[in-house]
C-alpha cells in the first residue's frame, strides 16, 4: 500500500497548487478583474481528470492490496464523482462566458467556490483515511493479534458508518435550487 499511498500524497501536493491558482483566478473574477478563463478551464479539467481517473485508480489499487480499505474506497470514489460533476458544471459556465453569453457573476463564483472548498475537504479526508489505515495496518502487523485486527475492522466500519450518517443528515436538510445547486432548505443558503 506504500507505493499508491505515496503517489496519492504527491498528487495531493500538486492538487493543492492547482487549487491555489484557481482560487486566485476566482478572487480576481469576484473583484471585477478579468481572470484567464482558459487557464481556469484547464485547471478544472485537470482537477476532474485527476480526481476521476488517477486518484480513482490509486484508491482502487489500495483496496485491492488490503480489503480493509474497501469502506473508505466507497466514500472516496463517491466523492470523486460528485467533484467531477461539480467541475463539469463549472466548465459549462466557463464555456458560456468564453462564448460571450451573459451570465451573472454568481453563476460561476458559487459553484466554483464550492468546488474548491469540497476539493480541499476531500483531499484532507482522503489523506486522513490513508494515514489512519497505514497506522492501523502497521499496528496489526506488529501485534500479530487477531483481536487487534478485529478492532481495526470495527474502527473502519465505524468510520464508514459515521460518514453515511453525516451524508444522510446533510441530504435530509438540503434541496436543489433551480440551477441544480444544493441549498439548505431552512435558509436557502448554499451548502
Amino acid at each position: 500500500m506504500t507505493a499508491p499511498a505515496n503517489a496519492l500524497f504527491a498528487g495531493h501536493r500538486h492538487l493543492d497548487r492547482l487549487l491555489n491558482v484557481l482560487q486566485r483566478q476566482l478572487d480576481a473574477f469576484e473583484h471585477g478583474l478579468t481572470p484567464d478563463m482558459a487557464l481556469m478551464r484547464d485547471l478544472i479539467d485537470c482537477l476532474n481528470r485527476y480526481a476521476v481517473a488517477d486518484e480513482g485508480e490509486l484508491i482502487d489499487e489500495m483496496a485491492r492490496e488490503d480489503d480493509r480499505f474497501a469502506p473508505a474506497r466507497v466514500v472516496l470514489t463517491t466523492e470523486h464523482q460528485i467533484l467531477a460533476g461539480l467541475g463539469e458544471r463549472c466548465l459549462a459556465v466557463l464555456d458560456d462566458i468564453t462564448d460571450d453569453r451573459i451570465v451573472t457573476r454568481s453563476t460561476l463564483t458559487i459553484p466554483m467556490r464550492r468546488l474548491i472548498r469540497l476539493f480541499r475537504a476531500h483531499i484532507e479526508r482522503e489523506h486522513g483515511y490513508v494515514c489512519r489505515h497505514r497506522a492501523t495496518g502497521l499496528a496489526g502487523v506488529r501485534s500479530g493479534s487477531h483481536r487487534g485486527r478485529r478492532r481495526q475492522q470495527q474502527a473502519l466500519a465505524q468510520t464508514f458508518s459515521d460518514l453515511q450518517d453525516r451524508m444522510r443528515r446533510a441530504t435530509a436538510t438540503t434541496r436543489r435550487d433551480s440551477s441544480g445547486t444544493l441549498v439548505c432548505r431552512a435558509c436557502a443558503v448554499e451548502t
